[in-house]
């Protein structure tokens, strides 16, 4: 009796198992659907991480933010698309990755257009010698145009 309870135990925890890995998992729509706790500008998110790195990873990294900001440019990807958000010069960005399937097909994205987007933050890279600093946030979704809203929902 005890080792037929056993077996039944061991295919109800191998179903269960196999159950989880075949249910899709998309995290863009959890992203998505996450209500925003941080919400930020592109020029003071790149500020806060260049005066104090440590800081800003306690207060950003791995968290949902709202980072709005002005377009600096676009480019594809295999599976969708980086924006570089200006935050100071050319070489100070905030880089925001979104999947194609998280873009409306009728979506213009332009250089200079102001944007918000949530993600969640991946870290900061300077790289001194170069003068580079980046924040890359990743699991992105555009919200909508700056111009649309008076306030960050």
């Amino acid at each position: 009796m005890n080792k037929l309870i056993l077996f039944k135990s061991i295919i109800a925890s191998l179903a269960i198992t196999v159950i989880g890995f075949c249910i899709p998992y998309d995290e863009n729509n959890v992203i998505k659907n996450e209500t925003t706790g941080i919400e930020v500008d592109s020029k003071e998110f790149l500020k806060e991480y260049s005066e104090n790195h440590n800081n800003a990873d306690k207060k950003y990294l791995y968290q949902t933010v709202l980072v709005k900001g002005e377009i600096n440019s676009c480019t594809a990807f295999s599976r969708g698309l980086n924006i570089e958000l200006n935050a100071g010069n050319e070489l100070e960005t905030v880089t925001c990755s979104l999947d194609y399937d998280q873009i409306n097909s009728e979506t213009n994205l332009n250089r200079g257009q102001k944007v918000f987007i949530k993600g969640r933050c991946g870290g900061y890279r300077f790289k001194e010698w170069l003068g580079l600093k980046n924040i890359s946030i990743v699991e992105c979704t555009l919200q909508q145009n700056w111009d649309q809203t008076n306030m960050l929902k």
